[in-house]
């Protein structure tokens, strides 16, 4: 099957499997503190492209929330490194403003492998 079809049809079935809405709107209850001006994704940027592993699953999240397009989903997933595909990642959330960044800060916060990572990151501040 063509991997947009698979997509497509995978965001599809989880939809309709869901019995509420996806959140699109950033949860006001998670901050994304900005400290001196800088966003907690702009601050860590370094640590999060030398340290972040799961970006499929982060891809898939931000394609669900509306963040990223189909062409800058293939884009980064055509990249060999978890790091190159991070900075791709950095580099489509400058355009998408506070909104995208907010978004993967909170996915981060939200998947179990990230949150030793971004705990870390938020007591070194």
């Amino acid at each position: 099957m063509f991997p947009r079809l698979q997509r497509l049809l995978y965001h599809m079935e989880k939809v309709m499997s869901s019995s509420e809405p996806e959140q699109i709107q950033p949860d006001p209850s998670v901050s994304a503190d900005t400290t001196g001006g800088q966003h907690f994704v702009d601050r860590h940027r370094t640590a999060l492209i030398e340290r972040v592993t799961d970006t499929g699953t982060i891809l898939d999240k931000l394609m669900e929330r509306g963040v990223i397009s189909d062409e800058k989903y293939d884009a980064v997933r055509a990249l060999k490194t978890t790091q190159d595909q991070m900075k791709h990642i950095l580099q489509c959330l400058a355009s998408a403003s506070t909104r995208g960044k907010d978004a993967l800060y909170e996915i981060l916060k939200g998947m179990r492998s990230m949150r030793p990572l971004i705990t870390e990151l938020e007591e070194c501040e």
